[in-house]
């Protein structure tokens, strides 16, 4: 079982690569921010999908991110950080808090700077 699902894994990275994609984690980064904006608009229309929204698409990969940042700048690396605690925090709620749209911008903003330190593509929302 363990055999197949790393064969699956390395056809997948080759076709991606076959295809002119990369596996980067640029592309990753990208998917996370993407994420984010998404939860940004939800949070004004639908907040109570923000949740999903947030740990399916961005959660992971801002960990991920803030490890990148450790011995790189340790400010940008606090600062994303402290971002996603105040969203996971808001995030506890049944109901999130007027608050959670502020909270997204300042995450966005953290993590559009920290990638920026990284030289990684920082792409903003569209709306």
């Amino acid at each position: 079982m363990r055999f197949a699902a790393l064969l699956m894994l390395v056809v997948l990275v080759t076709g991606a690569c076959a295809a002119g994609k990369s596996a980067s984690a640029d592309d990753a980064y990208g998917r996370a921010l993407a994420g984010l904006c998404v939860a940004h608009d939800q949070a004004g229309r639908t907040p109570t999908r923000v949740r999903a929204t947030f740990f399916d698409r961005s959660h992971g990969t801002l960990h991920v991110l803030a490890r990148a940042l450790e011995n790189v700048d340790r400010r940008s690396t606090a600062r994303v950080l402290e971002a996603m605690y105040r969203v996971e925090a808001d995030l506890k709620f049944d109901r999130p808090p007027a608050s959670l749209p502020a909270d997204l911008d300042a995450l966005i903003a953290a993590a559009r700077a920290g990638l920026r330190r990284l030289d990684e593509p920082a792409a903003g929302c569209a709306s």
